[in-house]
């Protein structure tokens, strides 16, 4: 057996090199385009007014000329959006309600520039929102809906001033809104819809005064609504469908007075007509009858009547979506075809379907019919997958319906809606793949349907919510569009960014959070099997992702703690509310085990803020009779206790913020008397008390942000005097005291966000001249200032997150000239700078999840062509970086610096191999004894004092020991197949295995059958590779023969005999087949000689023989073809005198002997089969064979001394 050992696969621990304080795109993952989203089209004579979203607006009002688009005026500044709505025209002004910064949805008016956009007034005052709707003109003047604060919704008019814009009479009493569903105008006068407490909805008019109304008639006495939808003008009328309550809902006319509103026609049942178009001097509508719902159509007489009865019968092919084009009509209509695009001219023969879309009985999904002259546009599909969505059009023909433009290809949808007519041009929206949604217009040709303008520029990004650290990179959770949220890692450098494992599957997100790196793994939560209401806990090495089971139901899984070599968490049902358990985790088990139940109500424990003191795990916990208090376990069921009820009975002392310093443990609690103070413990009940009471009497001082540094604890605190200030101690009680009053007064400056860097802890606060900015601090109240006023004023810079890099800060804040960006500080006014200005302009781009990474700092942050991405950059001023390959134990592996030094000269360097060895120089060599996981540390240090390091971790693994057997060794060539089993002794999921059988011909399956095209020894490898790190080899020989040659038979070729030997001569081992022709083998079957009965003559016959050896292999077959001749028994003469007649018979065979024969006469046929017997005795016999089929046969008389056969012939 040879073996081989093999070394591969490097890892870079930098990932690439890259200047320092240049903020470097990680990887552009998700790259869907951001959309401007045009929607809400009002076409007027002037202008085409939408509203979109960009770049640096949110929603707001924008117009188009026909040639150029533009934004009129940014309503809600910033991103924040004033959602205009739908609007209308008067006198050359454009209506529309909105919102802006400080008043809600109100009344407001464009000429289409920035300067003639205003409010015409504010009806609701204050934030409230007017809620305007319904907006129509009407004879100069303007009428909508709205609410004023003290009425609810009720009918308004306006002259577009703010003095003249005026509620009308009060339709409904109080804050009650008034039921008004629709406003239209007919011969210059406002109608509506209403409805009060002794009508239903009907149809009524503004009057004279422009301030009151009128009810035009009540159309269905009583509470009944004899209206319910607006009415069509059509030759100078309002036509509609009313209803009177007595002959169900048929076509009325009105022309706006009490006595001309009537009902055209009484039609059996109710007709109820049903968008009523007019093309021309035709009204067309949907319309029941015994026919079903169909095609219906007036020229403004009583003469109503049906067009064609599209599905003939009662079936009903319900129109709807009619619309007008040219002279023209075009609806949808739902036949054999399902819902498929017609056209009628008004007649039975011109009303027919314009083209089968979708040629398979189903809806071609028509929709947004929009009319451009005589051709109509509209929305449908016309593939299998009824998401491709794409633009149509038709001129009524079946040729001239067709697909405009597949505008994204392939079978996702273009999601086009949105479809107007501005000035006898098409535009609408629609989502293009690279620009998202924007605006677009179209000729009715593929080059000539094309997007107009990119109104919102850029991608959406991946919307990071979490950043964390694993050996050897960063694991992040970018949303990405076809994959959802899922964990990712990377080594700053885009190719070594990837997803780690698509754990929702599809769409779904797994949503992972909460990284963290204990012990050398990093353990974080996600969603279970798709559910997103529940969690489990994964963690990951670097190499392989686990997963930890905690129950068989679904639940939620927190608070990963390390603790004496095993990862304790919470972990709460979701099938039932059980609040948090404590678990423990072993490394490579399956699944986690509950420490103890500590609550006996078994409703939950409710187990938080795990941390490590002394030796123990403390947490806090609930239990039915003692509330919520501290509690510690060694990790065992007796051992796990609680430390003190600190509020006695069963109310909650809820012990928070636990911190360490020295041998004390700080946390904050609530002991029912003293309010949520300061607490110590040192781990005994006793030991266990209240630290200090900040704020005296039963009043809380909440104590919050506690932080340890140069040994002492920082925190905030509320005295009750001086407001939530800063405080520190240095772990006694009269050592306790507030570091500075920075906001006298009871306010307090509320200090946030601690960090601590070089000799200072840095945070910010408010005082009276400035809003929130960065200060600091050295515990004293000397050494308590603010570092710089990036936003001069109380607006405040607007920080929210700060992390230390050695001796500095760098954190996010806004300046008002450039966004919220990334800056830094070494504490000095002048050493606090923008770092970089990611997104240019006042949006910011907005920089957040700051990790550090070695030297390089991890964040989430927007850029204008990007979205939010995850970006990075180097802050030392080198950049260590090696190269490491994975191994095996007792292999001798070389660490490869591939520190960048950034123009520092003079470097050293110090290795820690993470075993307890360290090393110096430049490229050291090093083996491991056993296997793990390993965290390899760097230091380099220039001879001008600058210093960095870089973590990265190996792993060693167990030498393979490959091993496999054959299931034989030796095979005919002819149908081999060599089944292989592989032994390799410590077989794991990271082995990976390669075969090598000898014939060119290789396999990577654990147990791999093969067959071999030629005849040879083979020798077949085994290779075993353990994670790309190492691999062992293994071989043995296999052989394929040839068949053995057909052997010769030793035998008579003619014979008279009743019976012969037939032989060949032998091989070793082998085995024979004989078969025979005619006969019957009377021994010898299987072996070199077989002895043969002859069962017919006179006859051809044959013998056949197939050798197989040893091995299974079977040579061709080998013939010998027998001549039988007749013959006479050789010891009974008696036989010799027969006499045979007559031959040939006919019904009878007569047999004549000279002496006396004892024995038994039969007859065979052809293929030796007995088809006639009977026994005889004397000298004569006579056979009956009328009932035999003529032909020849082999009579046979056979005595105890001999047999003698005669061929016969039966004729008839």
């Amino acid at each position: 057996m040879k073996k081989s050992l093999l070394l591969f696969l490097a890892f870079l621990a930098l990932g690439q090199f890259a200047q320092s304080q240049v903020p470097k795109l990680v990887k552009d993952i998700n790259t869907v385009p951001y959309s401007g989203s045009p929607n809400t089209y009002v076409a007027t004579d002037s202008l085409l007014y939408f509203r979109a979203t960009s770049a640096d607006y949110g929603q707001e009002l924008w117009a188009f000329n026909g040639q150029t688009a533009w934004m009129v005026k940014d309503i809600n500044p910033g991103l924040v959006s004033s959602n205009p709505g739908e609007g209308v025209m008067m006198n050359g002004i454009y209506y529309f309600p909105a919102a802006d910064a400080t008043s809600g949805i109100e009344l407001w008016r464009t000429d289409g520039t920035e300067a003639g956009t205003y409010q015409v007034k504010d009806i609701y005052p204050g934030a409230g929102s007017a809620s305007i709707a319904k907006l129509t003109a009407s004879n100069n003047a303007l009428y909508f809906l709205a609410i004023n604060g003290v009425n609810g919704a009720e009918l308004w008019r306006s002259d577009g001033t703010a003095m003249g814009t005026r509620m009308m009479q009060e339709f409904a009493a109080g804050t009650t809104s008034a039921p008004i569903t629709q406003l239209w105008t007919y011969k210059d006068t406002l109608y509506f819809l209403g409805s009060n407490n002794l009508y239903g909805y009907e149809m009524y008019k503004a009057d004279a005064t422009d301030t009151g109304y009128a009810l035009v008639k009540d159309i269905r006495p009583g509470t009944g609504s004899g209206m319910t939808y607006p009415p069509t003008i059509f030759n100078g009328f309002m036509y509609f469908t009313g209803n009177d309550g007595t002959n169900g809902a048929d076509l009325w006319i009105s022309d706006g007075t009490e006595s001309g509103t009537y009902m055209i026609k009484d039609h059996p049942g109710s007709l109820s007509p049903a968008e009523l178009t007019v093309v021309g001097d035709k009204l067309y509508f949907s319309a029941y009858s015994s026919a079903g719902n169909e095609l219906w159509m007036t020229t403004g007489d009583t003469n109503i009547f049906m067009v064609k009865d599209l599905d003939p019968g009662s079936f009903s092919s319900n129109p709807t979506q009619l619309t007008a084009a040219g002279n023209k009509l075009f609806f949808v209509a739902e036949v054999d075809n399902g819902k498929e695009l017609y056209v009628s001219d008004g007649t039975s023969a011109g009303t027919k379907l314009t083209r089968d879309l979708y040629p398979i009985q189903t809806d071609a999904f028509i929709a947004y019919i929009t009319a451009i002259d005589t051709v109509v546009y509209f929305r449908a599909h016309s593939s299998p997958n009824y998401q491709d969505y794409e633009l149509y059009r038709s001129d009524g023909t079946t040729f001239g319906t067709r697909r405009v433009k597949d505008i994204t290809p392939g079978s996702d949808a273009s999601d086009i809606n949105f479809l107007i007519n501005y000035k006898n041009k098409l535009y609408f929206s629609v989502t293009d793949p690279t620009l998202g949604k924007e605006f677009w217009t179209s000729d009715g040709t593929d080059t000539g349907t094309k997007v107009l303008i990119d109104l919102y520029t850029g991608n959406t990004g991946s919307s990071i919510s979490n950043i964390g650290i694993y050996p050897g990179g960063v694991l992040f959770d970018p949303m990405v569009q076809g994959i959802g949220r899922e964990p990712w890692i990377t080594n700053g450098d885009s190719g070594g960014t990837s997803l780690l494992s698509d754990l929702g599957s599809g769409y779904q997100s797994s949503n992972p959070k909460n990284f963290k790196l204990l012990n050398g793994y990093t353990f974080f939560e996600t969603s279970a099997s798709n559910a997103t209401s529940t969690r489990e806990m994964r963690y990951y090495d670097g190499t392989t992702l686990n997963s930890i089971r905690y129950s068989n139901f679904y639940g939620i899984a927190g608070n990963a703690t390390w603790y004496k070599g095993k990862m304790y968490s919470t972990w709460q049902s979701s099938s039932a509310s059980l609040s948090n358990f404590l678990y423990s985790y072993t490394l490579g088990n399956s699944s986690a085990s509950r420490v103890k139940t500590i609550n006996p109500s078994n409703l939950g424990d409710d187990v938080e803020n795990l941390i490590v003191f002394n030796d123990m795990l403390y947490f806090s916990a609930e239990d039915v009779n003692y509330g919520n208090e501290l509690w510690m376990s060694d990790g065992t069921s007796s051992g796990t206790v609680q430390v003190k009820d600190i509020r006695s009975g069963s109310t909650d002392a809820s012990p928070r913020n636990f911190t360490i310093l020295d041998s004390v443990m700080f946390f904050t609690a609530n002991n029912g008397t003293n309010g949520i103070e300061l607490w110590s413990t040192d781990g005994t009940s006793i030991g266990t008390q209240l630290f200090k009471d900040i704020r005296s009497g039963g009043a809380s001082a909440s104590p919050a942000n506690l932080l340890v540094a140069f040994n002492k604890l920082f925190f905030t605190a509320n005295d009750g005097i001086n407001g939530v200030e800063l405080w520190v101690s240095d772990g006694t009680s009269n050592g306790t005291q507030m570091v500075k009053d920075i906001w006298p007064g009871i306010g307090g400056s509320v200090p946030g966000n601690l960090v601590a860097a070089g000799n200072w802890i840095y945070f910010t606060a408010t005082d009276s001249l400035n809003g929130l900015e960065l200060w600091k601090t050295d515990g004293t109240a000397l050494g308590t200032e603010m570092v710089k006023a990036i936003y001069p004023g109380m607006g405040g810079a607007e920080i929210t997150e700060i992390i230390a890099v050695r001796d500095q800060i760098y954190f996010n804040a806004n300046d008002s000239l450039h966004g919220k960006e990334i800056w830094k500080s070494d504490g000095s006014t002048s050493g606090t700078v923008l770092v970089t200005d990611l997104y240019p302009g006042t949006r910011g781009s907005n920089a957040k999840l700051f990790t550090l990474y070695g030297d390089s700092l991890y964040f989430a942050a927007e850029h204008p062509s990007y979205g939010e991405e995850l970006w990075y950059m180097y802050t030392n001023c080198m950049r260590a970086g090696f190269e490491v390959s994975a191994t095996c134990v007792n292999q001798e592996i070389q660490m490869l610096d591939r520190t960048d030094s950034l123009q520092e000269t003079g470097l050293s360097y110090t290795w820690d191999f993470g075993d307890g060895s360290t090393g110096m120089g430049l490229n050291p060599m090093h083996t491991y004894a056993d296997t793990g996981l390993y965290q390899i540390q760097l230091e380099v240090t220039s001879a001008g004092g600058c210093s960095t390091s870089v973590q990265s971790s190996v792993r060693v693994y167990d030498v393979p020991s490959p091993n496999f057997a054959v299931d034989a060794d030796t095979q005919c060539y002819i149908g081999n197949q060599f089944a292989f089993t592989n032994l390799t002794s410590n077989q794991n999921s990271g082995m990976k295995y390669t075969w090598d059988f000898g014939d060119a011909k290789s396999d990577t399956a654990t147990n791999p059958n093969h067959t071999y095209t030629s005849v040879n020894t083979f020798t077949v490898w085994l290779k075993a590779t353990q994670s790309g790190a190492c691999a062992d080899s293994v071989s043995l020989n296999v052989v394929t023969i040839n068949a053995p040659s057909a052997p010769l038979i030793t035998g008579k070729s003619v014979s008279t005999n009743q019976q012969d030997t037939f032989s060949i001569t032998p091989n070793a081992g082998s085995t024979y087949t004989w078969t025979v022709q005619g006969g019957t083998i009377l021994s010898g079957a299987g072996t070199e000689q077989i002895i043969v009965k002859w069962n017919v003559r006179p006859a051809n016959v044959s013998v056949k023989v197939k050798e197989t050896n040893a091995y299974g292999c079977s040579s061709n077959d080998r013939t010998l073809n027998i001549q039988l001749q007749f013959g006479v028994g050789i010891s009974d003469p008696s036989l010799a005198s027969m006499e045979l007649y007559p031959n040939p018979a006919n019904q009878v065979l007569e047999l004549r002997f000279s002496d006396a024969v004892q024995g038994a006469v039969s007859l065979l046929n052809n293929l030796g089969q007995v088809v006639y017997s009977q026994s005889m005795s004397g000298n004569a016999s006579r056979l009956d064979i009328g009932h035999l089929a003529p032909g020849a046969y082999v009579l046979r008389i056979q005595t105890e001394k001999g047999i003698k056969e005669e061929k016969v012939l039966i004729n008839r």
